[in-house]
């Protein structure tokens, strides 16, 4: 083990619903270190911790997150455009 006994500082960019931040946090438990504290660039999820322990954040803006089906502007049928793929999502 890397971790044993270690005091680990965990650094996220974006924060949504804190799934990975668990994940990561379990990891390190199980390698014996212990999470102290959550940084990150956004929290765009607004959580305030995880597992008890605390996220600092640059920025603090909710950003909601919707599934396809819930999606407000795919309900109005509005297009939507995607970054990654640098086009319109059908």
């Amino acid at each position: 083990n890397y971790l044993p006994n270690k005091k680990v500082v965990l650094v996220e960019d974006v924060v949504t619903t804190g799934k990975s931040i668990m994940k990561t946090i379990d990891a390190i438990h199980r390698n014996e270190g212990k999470v102290v504290k959550v940084v990150s660039l956004w929290n765009r999820g607004g959580i305030s911790s995880v597992y008890d322990v605390p996220i600092k954040s640059l920025i603090n803006e909710f950003v909601p997150s919707y599934y396809g089906k819930d999606c407000p502007m795919c309900i109005r049928n509005e297009p939507i455009f995607d970054i990654k793929s640098n086009s319109y999502l059908t």
